[in-house]
Formats: structure tokens, sequence, C-alpha cells
């Protein structure tokens, strides 16, 4: 396992609107290639469900907020995205 990463890395979002980010995970061997998704924002609405759909409340304010991919193989290797609610 050597590394993850997330696409787009930033992305626009409407209020109530969506957006569908994906993982990669670089691995060495037989290891897990599969992430879980976070969102630093769910008391705002910002949610994110186990394929990358990130979602955005109706009363989401406008803002900044990350999303984490983290490896089921090794939780020290993450990478994130910003979602910018207009």
């Amino acid at each position: 396992m050597t590394s993850v990463s997330v696409t787009p890395g930033t992305a626009n979002v409407v209020q109530g609107g969506t957006s569908q980010l994906s993982s990669t995970v670089a691995v060495v061997g037989g290891a897990a290639q599969t992430v879980n998704w976070s969102s630093g924002g769910t008391v705002y609405g910002v949610t994110v469900d186990t394929t990358g759909l990130v979602t955005v409340a109706s009363f989401t304010p406008p803002g900044n907020y990350t999303i984490t991919a983290t490896s089921t193989f090794d939780s020290t290797k993450t990478a994130t995205a910003t979602i910018t609610v207009n």
C-alpha cells in the first residue's frame, strides 16, 4: 500500500446538489484497494456515501468542506477533496 488519491480534488456544488468523487489506491501486493469515505461537514448537511457521492443539503451554508478517503487496509493513508458550496 503506497498511496490514496481523490479526483476531483476540488468541486463546486450548489446547495441541494451532488458531486461524484472517485478514489485511486496504489498498492503493492494484494492489499485491498477500497476506501472509507467521511465528511467533515455532516453537521452542515454535507454528506458522502460509500461510493463517494457527495450530497449538499439545501440548508448548507456557503463555504469549503473537506471530504476524506481513508484506505481500509492502512488507515494512515488518506486523501482529501475540498467541496465549495456556493
